[in-house]
């Protein structure tokens, strides 16, 4: 399975090629193979959230720059 972490599959997509009964233990298993995607997903958050008001875009952002 960890063919598949390093072709990028999603845990999703392990589990179900793995025929784990569950994502959970998926991620027990092979957890430690995934990339942390802890940046990218603040960096995804501050995108979608970066339409507001210039007042709301600095709070926002500031907010979601705690998450790292």
């Amino acid at each position: 399975m960890a063919i598949l972490v390093a072709a990028g599959c999603n845990v999703r997509e392990v589990s179900e090629w793995a025929g784990h009964n569950s994502v959970a233990f998926t991620l027990t298993r092979y957890g430690g193979l995934f990339e942390d995607g802890s940046e990218a997903a603040v960096d995804r958050l501050d995108a979608l959230l970066g339409g507001g008001s210039k007042d709301s875009d600095n709070v926002l952002q500031m907010d979601t720059r705690k998450l790292r």
